[in-house]
């Protein structure tokens, strides 16, 4: 979902603005339902592949909120009456928009007390709250924040109300690059006051794919005490790591209690990053020891020694199978039988590349490891990998907390889980 959500044709809801700013400018002109059917289906049709794709998969889609922009971030909302979920998904950072890198790298914080804790990346706190730091609830009641709210709150009323068991609908919270970063924020203001989405719904997981860091260690701290409080808390916020991903490494900051005694407070290098995360290794290194301050302390580490030339932007479920292989793997192989094939089929990736003069294409080719595997496709690509390699009960490897040595076995997911994660 928080790939499928850069599939918004941004140019067409250009145009309906453009539509709409026209109309308004013109002296003694009201607007006319005509007027109001024409951005409509603009803004329907800038949504196509998205519904297309949501259909698919049995679900419904809308928009939800520009969050302070046009033509860049914004988010959205995927739901399913008959599973009674929704899941508010915020767009990241489009490659082709030098916009969008500029707010991943501005480093200035601004107080976000007002909503959730300490100093957040003031690009970002001011795309979803108001840009008042002292804002009322009366004030603030215009903010992307409730526009989301409010939209969520209705879905949820309305999938009660079409379903005979009248249970709470579950909300999920996702987002890619900058997207995750606005996720991230909207999912700790949910934590801080989980009455905002109102008696109907109960908020559930959030998955931040290749987010930057978005606050300070204040923040940080005070969002690690709020997800520790009950102990069997039922949700948690999970990001997931490319290791040579270089927006996941911005801004810059650090973990390390001795290092923070000697930063000062309102530096630049005060940024810390919350949640638990989950890192991959597509480059196959192993390293020797990983740990964050403000989670549980112990981050699974998946090791993936992927192919470097996946280029591509969007996978459909009709060719995965094809596509990473599955056809030639046996479930009687072992781990490493299997992790060799998936590894020597990366010629069946080649099908399935831009097409010739696609914009998008070119770019990648240009581009960096360090940026390529920011791509949501990079990050679809190395977690089916992995899931395939669970599913096999491939060997993995993690890294202790308190040493340097590696645990190796044939484990399946769940005593992985339960070793690594829910401790």
């Amino acid at each position: 979902m928080s790939c499928i959500i850069y599939e918004r044709n941004d140019k067409i809801v250009r145009s309906a603005h453009k539509l709409t700013s026209e109309i308004t400018k013109q002296k003694g002109k009201s607007i006319t339902q005509e007027d109001i059917k024409t951005i409509t289906d603009r803004l329907k049709e800038s949504e196509n592949r998205i519904h297309e794709q949501a259909n698919k998969w049995g679900l419904k889609f809308t928009s939800l909120s520009e969050l302070n922009s046009l033509g860049g971030p914004f988010s959205g909302m995927f739901w399913s009456l008959e599973h009674n979920f929704i899941v508010v998904v915020f767009k990241g950072t489009t490659p082709l928009n030098f916009e969008d890198f500029v707010i991943d790298l501005m480093f200035q914080r601004t107080d976000a007390r007002s909503f959730v804790f300490g100093e957040v990346h003031e690009g970002f706190y001011t795309s979803l709250f108001p840009q008042s730091g002292h804002s009322t609830s009366r004030s603030s009641r215009s903010s992307p924040y409730i526009t989301i709210l409010r939209a969520i709150r209705s879905k949820a009323a309305e999938i009660q109300d079409l379903r005979s068991e009248k249970v709470k609908v579950n909300v999920w919270v996702t987002g890619h690059s900058l997207g995750a970063a606005l996720a991230s924020l909207f999912y700790t203001r949910l934590i801080k006051s989980p009455g905002d989405l109102g008696p109907n719904c109960i908020l559930r997981d959030g998955y931040m794919f290749g987010s930057p860091s978005i606050g300070d260690a204040d923040f940080a701290a005070e969002f690690a005490s709020y997800t520790n409080s009950p102990y069997d808390r039922h949700n948690t916020l999970w990001r997931i790591i490319d290791d040579t991903d270089i927006i996941t490494k911005l801004p810059p900051g650090w973990s390390d209690p001795s290092v923070r005694r000697v930063i000062d407070k309102s530096s630049i290098l005060n940024y810390a990053h919350v949640g638990e995360g989950i890192r991959f290794f597509q480059d196959g290194s192993r390293p020797s020891s990983t740990r964050n301050l403000f989670s549980s302390g112990k981050e699974p580490i998946i090791i993936e020694r992927a192919s470097d030339n996946l280029s591509f932007i969007g996978w459909t479920r009709s060719n995965v199978n094809e596509l990473l292989g599955w056809a030639n793997l046996n479930m009687n192989d072992d781990g490493d039988d299997i992790l060799e094939k998936l590894h020597s089929s990366k010629n069946v990736f080649q099908e399935y590349k831009h097409k010739k003069g696609s914009p998008l294409a070119i770019i990648e080719k240009l581009m960096p490891t360090f940026f390529k595997n920011h791509l949501p496709a990079r990050y679809f690509s190395v977690m089916q990998r992995s899931r395939i390699y669970f599913d096999y009960s491939h060997s993995i490897t993690t890294v202790s907390e308190n040493d340097n040595t590696y645990a190796s076995g044939s484990k399946n997911f769940q005593e992985f889980a339960e070793k690594h994660i829910e401790k």
